[in-house]
């Protein structure tokens, strides 16, 4: 989002890069885990059934794309000495580029 960014900018320019990875880490779980967890457990409760049915027809490659990209991620952090510079950032980008390319291609 885009408060997160921001913030993570402005951490980043003041020399702590540490922080601005943990703010996106821990920004991601709580999307991942209230964004979509809380949504669910409404609908689930809202649902005469108790169960809502999903469309997961590709969600083996998104996994797979998904622990690739953490892979990577990893090997980038191995590689530059768990220091973030400007082409491990220009990598990161790329990688999410590549992502949303294979999203489009994919639907």
């Amino acid at each position: 989002s885009i408060p997160d960014l921001l913030s993570s900018l402005s951490v980043s320019k003041q020399g702590r890069g540490g922080m601005a990875i943990s703010n996106a880490v821990g920004s991601n779980i709580f999307d991942i885990l209230i964004g979509l967890g809380l949504p669910f457990l409404v609908m689930i409760f809202l649902a005469s059934s108790g169960e809502v049915s999903l469309d997961v027809g590709n969600i083996e490659q998104s996994v797979i794309f998904l622990l690739a990209s953490v892979f990577i991620v990893f090997i980038l952090f191995l590689i530059n000495r768990w220091k973030v510079g400007k082409i491990f950032g220009l990598s990161l980008i790329l990688l999410y580029i590549a992502y949303i390319i294979w999203a489009v291609i994919t639907v």
